[in-house]
């Protein structure tokens, strides 16, 4: 639909619609058995569980994936391994966005960043809000505070509320402390150059004074929380949010398979934030 007329679409699907990452789910399915990928049972501490003994890990979200492996001769070899499988799937893999690098110099994948540092006795791969990522949630605390006034304050601070609880939630799987410090960090900086511009016959130590108040929640021993002081409403701070790592679920268990009837039932009453997290 564009300026009320009706335009019939014959191919594609929407940008951002759930239809599309469904077909992508469904024509790439298979293609860890394309790489040669296999899971094994392995008994460790008297309990069986699944290992991938094969010489590639693959990570895949829709149509977006990652391959893991040793030598960059395996990793050369992975486009050659994928041509029949995704030619009969009307695919190829794009020059644009197809890399390869070595794990310590690092690559993004969905909004993180994924690198190996060198850690005092051993390397320690970290997974990060990549600076892209972490660009555009700064571009748009820049666009929200163009239009924030000191008439607007608490719809400045909702729409800040839902952008950073958003994003800190996106961001909570990884290694993001650091990163949820810098961001609070910005938008303090932000929020002086805002009650400046607000108050431009008043000093600065009386427009904080105005807006910075001690944390309505037991749980932050926090002074410097930015109010309206009108309706208390305070901004939250990506920095309260508490990292939480993912959990892996059990290989291949799915409610259509009987196989896993006694494990789906005693995780399905379980919100999705408790399955995936810890």
């Amino acid at each position: 639909m564009e300026n009320d007329i009706f335009f019939k679409t014959v191919t594609g699907t929407s940008q951002g619609g759930i239809i599309s990452p469904l077909l992508a789910n469904i024509a790439l399915d298979g293609m860890e058995e394309a790489l040669g990928i296999e899971y094994r049972k392995w008994k460790m501490h008297g309990k069986y569980h699944y290992v991938n003994k094969s010489k590639y890990i693959m990570i895949r979200y829709a149509d977006d994936f990652v391959v893991l492996c040793k030598s960059k001769e395996d990793a050369e070899n992975i486009p050659n391994l994928l041509e029949d499988y995704l030619k009969e799937r009307g695919l190829i893999l794009s020059p644009e966005k197809t890399k390869i690098t070595e794990l310590k110099e690092g690559f993004d994948f969905l909004g993180y960043n994924i690198r190996s540092y060198q850690g005092s006795d051993r390397e320690k791969v970290l997974i990060k809000p990549s600076k892209k990522s972490q660009d555009r949630y700064k571009d748009k605390v820049r666009y929200l505070s163009q239009y924030a006034t000191s008439g607007n304050v608490e719809w400045f601070i909702n729409s800040m509320n839902s952008l950073t609880t958003g994003t800190a939630n996106y961001w909570k799987i990884g290694s993001s402390n650091k990163t949820f410090e810098n961001m609070d960090n910005f938008v303090f900086n932000t929020l002086i150059r805002l009650i400046k511009k607000w108050y431009p016959t008043k000093s600065t130590g009386w427009a904080y004074k105005k807006h910075f108040m001690k944390s309505q929640d037991e749980k932050h021993n926090d002074n410097n929380v930015f109010t309206n002081p009108e309706t208390g409403t305070q901004l939250i701070k990506m920095s309260w949010t508490g990292i939480k790592y993912h959990l892996c679920i059990k290989y291949k268990a799915t409610p259509y398979d009987s196989e896993y009837d006694e494990y789906i039932e005693k995780i399905k009453f379980k919100s999705p934030f408790k399955c995936l997290f810890k």
